[in-house]
C-alpha cells in the first residue's frame, strides 16, 4: 500500500504541475486579449484610426490569438497523452501487486487448509484415545475415573 502511494505521488505531484502550467497559459492569453482591447481603445482614441486600419488591426489580433489558441491545444494533445501513459502505468503497477498480493493470500490460506486439517486428525486421535482409556478403567477398576 505504501508502495502504491508513494509511486502516486509523483504522478499526482507532475499532473498538478502540468494544470498549473496550463491554467497559467490561459491565465496570460485572457490578460493578453483584455490588454489588446484596451490598445484598441487607446489606438482608436489617441490615432483615430480608420475603419481598415482596425480591421487590420483585429485579424492580427485573431491571428495571435488563434496561434495561442493552436499551441494551447498541442500542450492539453502533450498532458492528454502523459495522462494515459501515466495511467496505464499506474494500472500495471496496481496489477503486479494485485498478483502479488494473491501469491501470499494462497500460501497463506494453504497454511491454515493443512492446519486445519492436522487439527482434525489430532482431535479425533485425541477423543478415540480418551474412549479407549475409559473403557480400560471401566474394565479395570468398574467405572471410570473423573
Amino acid at each position: 500500500m505504501k508502495k502504491k502511494q508513494a509511486a502516486q505521488k509523483p504522478v499526482d505531484k507532475n499532473l498538478h504541475t502540468l494544470l498549473k502550467a496550463i491554467q497559467k497559459d490561459i491565465d496570460q492569453i485572457k490578460t493578453d486579449v483584455k490588454m489588446i482591447k484596451v490598445d484598441y481603445v487607446l489606438k482608436d482614441v489617441q490615432m483615430g484610426l480608420s475603419l481598415r486600419g482596425l480591421t487590420r488591426e483585429i485579424e492580427k489580433t485573431n491571428k495571435k490569438i488563434q496561434s495561442d489558441i493552436d499551441n494551447l491545444v498541442a500542450r492539453f494533445v502533450t498532458l492528454d497523452e502523459k495522462i494515459d501513459n501515466t495511467s496505464q502505468a499506474v494500472h500495471d503497477e496496481a496489477k503486479q501487486y494485485h498478483d502479488n498480493l494473491n501469491t501470499k493470500l494462497d500460501f497463506i490460506a494453504g497454511r491454515i487448509k493443512k492446519f486445519d486439517e492436522e487439527h482434525d486428525i489430532l482431535t479425533f486421535r485425541q477423543s478415540n484415545h480418551g474412549e479407549r482409556i475409559e473403557k480400560l478403567e471401566t474394565a479395570a477398576f468398574g467405572k471410570p475415573s473423573d
